[in-house]
C-alpha cells in the first residue's frame, strides 16, 4: 500500500489593509481536500516582502506526520532548513509517540544572505520573557543582537478575545517603555492543525520567526526547561526538545536561539525582580475565563507556582497590584501539598523553595497531607462519576 502524499504550493503573499502582510500556502492532498495555512504579519515596515516559505515548513510536517503522509515542498524553502527537515521531522515524530519516517521532497531550494538586523522575542508579560527582554536587552552591552523589536504571537497560546487583548496592551506598554518595535504574527494554525498546543508550541512559535528576517537576524525563544532537562522523547511538551529543535529550525536569514535554558524558572523569576515597575506588569495567569480586575487571577496553577516562589522569595507583596492574593492564600494550604508530590521539575523547585523559606512545616508531613488531599479528590470525582452514569442510564431507558 502506497503512502498518501501532501503538495504544500500556491505560495503567496498579499499587503492588504492598514500594511497588514497575509502569507499563504495551500496543503493538498490529491483528492480535492485541501487546507489552507495563512499568517498575516503586523508592524513589518511599508513595502515588506517574505520571500521564503520557510514558516510554513515545521507545521507542515507536523499536519504531514500527523496524516501519516510524506510531503512534497513545492515552494521555495531555504537551503539550510532543507538540510535539516528529516531531523526536525524524526523529532517531531519521536515526541509526538510516532515511530515512523517522514519522507520529504523538495522542489525549489533557495539562498538567501544574511544581513545583521537585531534581535527580536515573543512577548507574553511572562516570567520567560521578561526574562528574555532582560538578558537580551537591559543586560546586554551594545551590540548587533540587541532587541529591537517584540513579537506578539498569535498561534494558539490564548483562546479567548480578552486575554488575546490584555496580552497586546502588556506588549505595547513594554515596547513604549524600552523603546522597541512591536510587531504581530496572527495564523490560522491552530484550525489547520487540531494539535494539543502544549505537544507543539515550539514548532507554532518557531515557524513564525521566518516571517520577520527583514527586521532582525536573531529570534530569542524563551526557554521552558533546563539543559539539564532537555531532550528528544516521547513528551506532552515540546519544549524538552528546544535547544536542540532551535538550532535546526534555523536559517542563514534568521537564527533562532534559546534564551533562559541555563536558569530554572525560580531562578529567572529572581533575575527579574529588579526589572523596573515589574511588580506592576507581570502577567502569568492562563485562566483565559479571568476578566479582572487583577491581571492574574490568583489560582490558576501557573499563578500559584508564581505566587510560591515571590513569597518564598519574599517579595509578593510587591506583586499585589497584579495578583488577586486573596484568592491565592485561599488556595496555598492545598496547592503547596498537591506539588509535594509532583515530578514536574518547576514545581518540585517550587515546594523546595516553600520549604527552605518556612512556608510550608517538615517535607514528610506535607507529603502524607498531600497524598490524603489526592485520596479525597479521587473520591469525590469517583462518586461524581459514578452519579453520572448512573443518571445517564436511568435518563436513557
Amino acid at each position: 500500500m502506497s503512502t498518501p502524499l501532501l503538495t504544500v504550493g500556491n505560495f503567496r503573499t498579499v499587503t492588504e489593509e492598514n500594511e497588514i502582510l497575509r502569507v499563504s500556502c495551500t496543503v493538498s492532498d490529491g483528492n480535492s481536500s485541501d487546507a489552507d495555512l495563512w499568517f498575516e504579519v503586523s508592524g513589518l515596515p511599508p513595502a515588506s516582502t517574505i520571500d521564503t516559505a520557510d514558516a510554513f515548513l515545521a507545521p507542515c510536517l507536523l499536519f504531514a506526520l500527523k496524516r501519516h503522509s510524506s510531503i512534497h515542498f513545492n515552494v521555495p524553502i531555504s537551503d539550510c532548513l532543507v538540510q535539516q527537515a528529516d531531523d526536525i521531522a524524526h523529532i517531531f515524530g519521536i515526541q509526538l509517540g510516532l515511530n515512523t519516517k517522514l519522507a520529504i521532497k523538495f522542489s525549489h531550494i533557495t539562498i538567501v544572505e544574511r544581513k545583521q538586523r537585531g534581535g527580536i522575542t515573543g512577548f507574553s508579560a511572562g516570567v520567560d520573557s521578561w526574562f528574555s527582554l532582560k538578558k537580551n536587552l537591559l543586560d546586554l552591552p551594545e551590540s548587533s543582537k540587541k532587541l529591537t523589536h517584540l513579537l506578539v504571537n498569535d498561534v494558539g497560546a490564548n483562546t479567548s478575545e480578552h486575554k488575546k487583548e490584555q496580552v497586546l496592551r502588556q506588549a505595547e506598554k513594554a515596547a513604549g517603555k524600552f523603546n522597541l518595535g512591536l510587531v504581530g504574527v496572527n495564523s490560522n494554525m491552530s484550525a489547520f492543525l487540531s494539535m494539543n498546543f502544549q505537544q507543539t508550541h515550539t514548532a507554532r512559535n518557531a515557524s513564525t520567526a521566518h516571517l520577520l528576517s527583514s527586521i532582525c537576524d536573531t529570534f530569542y525563544y524563551s526557554s521552558t526547561d533546563t539543559y539539564t532537562e532537555a531532550g528528544v522523547f516521547p513528551t506532552y511538551d515540546m519544549a524538552y526538545a528546544d535547544t536542540i529543535l532551535l538550532s535546526l529550525l534555523s536559517s542563514d536569514a534568521i537564527a533562532l536561539r534559546s534564551t533562559g535554558s541555563a536558569f530554572s524558572r525560580a531562578e529567572k523569576t529572581h533575575e527579574i525582580l529588579d526589572v523596573p515597575d515589574i511588580g506592576e506588569n507581570l502577567d502569568v495567569c492562563v485562566n483565559h475565563r479571568h476578566a479582572g480586575p487583577k491581571i492574574n487571577c490568583g489560582y490558576c496553577w501557573k499563578c500559584l507556582r508564581t505566587e510560591v516562589t515571590l513569597e518564598a522569595f519574599d517579595v509578593l507583596s510587591h506583586f499585589e497590584p497584579v495578583f488577586d492574593l486573596d484568592a491565592y492564600r485561599r488556595r496555598r494550604w492545598t496547592y503547596l501539598r498537591e506539588i509535594s508530590l509532583s515530578k514536574k521539575p518547576t514545581e518540585r523547585e517550587a515546594f523546595d523553595l516553600a520549604l527552605g523559606s518556612g512556608l510550608v512545616g517538615p517535607k514528610l508531613l506535607v507529603q502524607i497531607q498531600g497524598v490524603f488531599v489526592l485520596l479525597v479528590r479521587r473520591m469525590v470525582i469517583g462518586r461524581f462519576r459514578n452519579a453520572l452514569r448512573s443518571w445517564l442510564s436511568g435518563a436513557t431507558r
